[in-house]
Parts: structure tokens; C-alpha cells; sequence
């Protein structure tokens, strides 16, 4: 799921949520002493499931209004074909890249669909504040 969780690995798609990206991003800095470890606890530890797994399933937990919540979803994202039919997600991603399992990191695309669902829909997941993502996402005040 993640091979080390580091603001670079953020890579935006069509959806207008940077605000959320920033704070993911503000988040997933580590000390300057730990930096190169990329362990980006204040990030992983949000990730109650922190294993890819043949269900597809993950909980992820927010700090919605100060109150815990676990947020569980899958692991199908939306995608579309670009001009060339090749195909492309919709929303966030990790920079390319493969995992030793094979497998691609998918720690952006995980969380990013998790806050979707909090606010109701992808849709309805654009357009705020950093504050609003930073307080929600681990409890951070305003």
C-alpha cells in the first residue's frame, strides 16, 4: 500500500481538491531528522488497514467536527481513457512506481476516496480549505 509515505508522492487528477492535497501533503512531512526515513506517521497512522489484501477493503479514520470516525472503502477507483486509449485515473495518484510486491502504492488514492465519502460524493468533496482538511483529516484545530 505504501513503501514510504512522502509529499512528493502526491500527484493531483481532474478533481478540484487541492486544499485536501495540500493538507495531505503539510501532513506527510516528516522532522528533518526522520525526513529520510519517509515514515510519514502523522499520515499512516490514519490507515487502520495498512496492507494491500485480496478484499480490497481498508478503513481509514478522520477526525470529523473532533468526533473519531472510521471511514472503510474499497479499492476501485474511477478511471477514463485518454486520447491514445490508454488508461488514466480520474482523481489522485501516486507518482508511478512499484511496490516489492508488484503492486503500486495507492496510500493518495485510498484517502482521497475516503474523504469523499465523508463529504457525500467525489463532487461534493471539492472546493474548501486546507484548515477544514487539516482538522478533519487528524484532528488538527482551526
Amino acid at each position: 500500500m505504501f513503501d514510504g509515505i512522502d509529499p512528493t508522492d502526491i500527484v493531483q487528477g481532474k478533481m478540484a481538491d487541492c486544499y485536501f492535497l495540500a493538507a495531505l501533503a503539510g501532513l506527510a512531512e516528516d522532522a528533518p531528522e526522520k525526513a529520510h526515513l519517509q515514515l510519514g506517521e502523522r499520515v499512516r497512522d490514519n490507515y487502520l488497514v495498512q496492507t494491500t489484501n485480496k478484499a480490497g477493503c481498508y478503513a481509514i479514520r478522520f477526525n470529523v467536527d473532533g468526533e473519531p470516525l472510521t471511514v472503510v472503502i474499497d479499492d476501485w477507483f474511477p478511471f477514463y481513457k485518454n486520447k491514445d486509449g490508454v488508461e488514466k485515473f480520474c482523481f489522485a495518484r501516486n507518482k508511478a512506481g512499484e511496490l516489492n510486491d508488484g503492486e503500486g502504492e495507492m496510500w493518495v488514492q485510498l484517502i482521497e476516496k475516503a474523504w469523499a465519502k465523508v463529504c457525500g460524493s467525489y463532487e461534493a468533496a471539492e472546493m474548501g480549505t486546507a484548515s477544514e482538511a487539516l482538522n478533519n483529516i487528524d484532528g488538527t484545530p482551526c
